[in-house]
Order: C-alpha cells, then structure tokens, then sequence
C-alpha cells in the first residue's frame, strides 16, 4: 500500500459549529491496533472481511484483536471491513548518546545499527565544542530492535561526522505511535480503537494525535476506572473532557468481576455501530442513542453514577461527556447513553460534518482537474459554489441537512447576499463566495480564488421529550 497525501492544502475545508444550533474517503471502515505479531511491520495494517479470515491468519480465539473484531463484526449492520493494525513491540522506544564521536553538527540524521533490525534513527539536538554528539531525538522506531549499549551509527546527513554510538534503553512502539504508523501506512480508514495494554495517558496522547490528524478520523477508548462512576479525579473522562477532545468517544465499562472479560474493548461496540451505519446512501443519517449493540453488556450503576459519566439525555447534566451502556425499565430498554464525544458534541455532527467537508474537498477537486483551467472569475467562482451546492444537496439527501429552517448564528456575507441571525435558510442551507473583485492583487498572482462560506442547518435529533398529562376530575 502506498502513502497519499491529503487534499487539504488544495480545498482547504474547516468545519465550525455554531451555537444555538481533510477527511478520510471511507467512512465505514474501522481500524483495530494491537500487539499480535500476525502482521509484519513492513505491513503494518491488513483488511478483513470476517473473523474467520482472522483465524486462518493465525490471530488466537483470546486475541485482543480478534475479541475487538468479533464485537465490530457482531453489530447489525456490520461493516463490512475491518482493518488490522500493529503495534511493533521490537520498535525503538527510547534512546541515549553512548559515546559522542567527532566532526558532527546539529540536525544531522543518524541510522541505528543493530544485527537483523532496521529503520532506526535519531537526530542529533545538540553537539559540545568538540563537535561531539550530546543530545539526540529518536526520528525513526524502525523494526526488531532489542535493548542495548553502544551501537555503532552512520550518518545519513551529511557524512562528516564519526564515531557517536547510541544507547537503546527501551523497546516497544507507543501506542499514539502505532495509530500514527498506521496512518501513515494508509488514509483508508477512519474509526480507530487501540486494544494493547495502555494507560490513562496513552490513551490521551492518541486523543491528542487523533484530533489534530489528517485525514480526519475518530477514536473509540474505553474506560474502566471506578474513580469515574465515584467523580474522583483525576481520572480519564474528566481529563478528556477538560481537554475538549471533539474526536475521540469514551465508553465506560467493566468486566463486573472479570464476568465479562470482552468488557476491555467495549468501545468496539459502538465503532462498530458507527461504522455499520455510516453511509452515503439517502436516508441513512442516524444518532448512536438508543441504538442497539452486541457483545457488551449493561453497566449495573445507579442514576447518580450515570449523571456523572454520561450526564443527562437531555443535556441539562453533562457529566464527564462518557458514553455508557445501559438497561432500562427492567431490561425491556437497552441502549447507550447518550451518544457524545468528549467534549461534548454528540458523534453525528462530528461524523457527517466530516462527510460534507469530504464530499466538498472531492467535488471541487474533481472540477479543479477535468477542466482545463478555472477562471478567476465570478463565472469561476460560481463553479466552484455550485460544486459545494451539490455537496450540501447530497448530505441533505442522506438526512442530515434540514431542508429548510432559519439562520440562527453569526452573520455571513455582505449587502443583499448576507444572512443572518433570522434570515430564512429555504434550501437549508446557504453557499457564499465574495465577488472577485475582492481579491488583492497577492492573491491573484497566487491564483487563489475567494474563499467559499457554508451556512448549513442540521435536522437534529430527538433525545429525549417532555409530556405534560392534564386530568379533568
């Protein structure tokens, strides 16, 4: 598989919800991460369409990558991939100078050598007066390493220097370090969930790449701490929802004493819900409430512990903005509550809002490269906008676009073209691009066309509902 780049730099789409109320190309696609040394490094990621594929590969029954696969594939409907990846336990972890050499210069790249591994490499920080190494940054993890002192490097850049050996003090690719591997291995997928051993703050370091990523994709983590029904902190919800992660779901769940051990990835429930469901087709937009899953089992906790994980379904409590599977009215209900990413915003929004701004990157993409040129002109804008159009009218035709409604947020456009506060949106939504005239004269020598700004009103969905009973005596 190879590496591609991502159209960001050329239609540049960012997204902004207002209040009141570059992507992945594949949005049903999900990724699993784990230790199994099943696939290769010079692999990384590898597609299947069953669990039995999984097991003639060779994953074992009490795999955590093939436990997480059989929840993601258990959902209905199921997608119908599920893409693999490897956390490389023989990666370089961490590194120190052993002996500092001569005749080197800060920025130079250094391999790592170490009989049957490859790819390691560090970048030298810093040198003495001498020009002898004295800091370094592991640049490369590469594969197949093992802990151990004073090996031999060669420069890569430039081929001055001589005789720095570096120390390998652990092994083990990090967990963010892995999911990034895997991106970088293929822009294919776009759910994630790591199910290798991890920690609080590894699970916050793959947040943290996760919402700065491109393409864009989400992360499903699951907790299981019993400061969190508590409201103990610190704890892992609260420190995602402080840090306002819009790309990464929580689910909290437990073994309930180890009756329950496929309770340690229950986030692949939900991934898989999400990723079954996602489609382009008209009318699938959908909520994660009150959907039903497979594989996970209800959390037996009173309603003061569900306040504090999830909040309330009517968003009157917050909680810590987890999500948590549960039984209602005597197991006649089950369903997860309430269906939010952590900092809050609920998992539609953050899903289709990323297929709009695919669709718009693909759709002006498409035009910028069957013509053969695109005037700076008004005529050329409006090309442009009317491939948005299209974009918008396909994201309304899946039902996530209100087919009508009223501007509620900040004013966009100016004179007779603007909206509003209160301006009616009769389409649902609204496609604006200043004229050409605005240009500079910078811009044009750069051929950039005016920007593009979507107002765009969602259908929403009900959560919850208040029913007032008057009784005449």
């Amino acid at each position: 598989m190879s590496n591609t780049l991502s159209l960001q730099p050329i239609v540049n789409v960012t997204i902004s919800l207002q209040s009141p109320g570059s992507p992945g190309a594949s949005f049903n696609q999900p990724l699993i991460v784990g230790p199994s040394t099943i696939i290769p490094n010079s692999e990384r990621i590898r597609a299947y369409t069953s669990t039995s594929e999984m097991t003639a590969d060779g994953f074992l029954p009490n795999s955590p990558e093939l436990t997480a696969a059989s929840i993601v594939f258990g959902q209905q409907p199921a997608p119908g991939t599920v893409w693999v990846g490897m956390q490389d336990l023989t990666a370089i972890g961490t590194v120190a100078v052993g002996s500092g050499g001569n005749g080197y210069a800060v920025g130079d790249i250094l391999n790592i050598i170490q009989s049957g591994a490859s790819g390691g490499q560090v970048k030298v920080t810093s040198v003495d007066g001498s020009s002898a190494v004295t800091g370094v940054q592991l640049v490369g993890t590469g594969t197949m390493y093992t802990v151990a002192s004073a090996l031999v490097t060669s420069a890569v850049t430039p081929a001055t220097g001589t005789g720095c050996t570096i120390n390998i003090l652990t092994v083990s690719e990090t967990p963010a370090g892995s999911i990034m591997a895997c991106r970088q291995r293929s822009s294919i997928w776009y759910e994630c969930i790591f199910v290798g051993t991890v920690t609080d703050q590894q699970q916050l370091d793959i947040a943290t790449y996760v919402e700065g990523a491109i393409p864009y994709s989400l992360y499903f983590a699951s907790a299981s701490d019993p400061k969190i029904p508590a409201g103990t902190t610190p704890n892992l919800l609260d420190s995602l929802k402080s840090g306002a992660f819009r790309r990464t779901y929580c689910e909290y769940a437990t073994t309930q004493g180890g009756l329950y051990p496929s309770q340690a990835y229950a986030a692949a429930a939900p991934m898989g819900v999400v990723a079954g469901r996602t489609s382009f087709a008209a009318g699938t937009y959908f909520n994660l409430m009150f959907k039903p899953i497979s594989g996970i089992y209800t959390e037996p906790l009173s309603p003061t512990e569900v306040l504090t994980i999830s909040g309330s379904p009517d968003r009157s409590v917050k909680g810590y903005n987890g999500n948590v599977y549960l039984d209602y009215a005597d197991g006649s209900y089950q369903f997860i509550q309430n269906g939010t990413m952590s900092d809050g915003t609920f998992v539609d929004q953050v899903i289709f809002m990323d297929i709009l701004a695919n669709l718009i990157q693909v759709n002006c993409m498409n035009l910028l490269v069957a013509l053969p040129a695109v005037p700076i002109t008004n005529g050329g804008v409006a090309m442009m906008q009317n491939a948005v159009t299209e974009a918008c009218a396909k994201v309304q035709e899946i039902g996530f676009i209100a087919p009508s409604g009223f501007w509620q947020g900040q004013t966009i456009g100016t004179g007779n073209n603007s909206i509003s506060a209160g301006s009616p949106l009769p389409k649902g939504f609204y496609v604006y691009a200043p004229s050409v005239s605005t240009l500079s004269q910078a811009d044009r020598a750069a051929r950039r066309l005016p920007p593009i700004t979507v107002a765009v009103i969602q259908a929403q969905s009900a959560q919850s509902l208040v029913v007032v009973i008057n009784v005449q005596q």
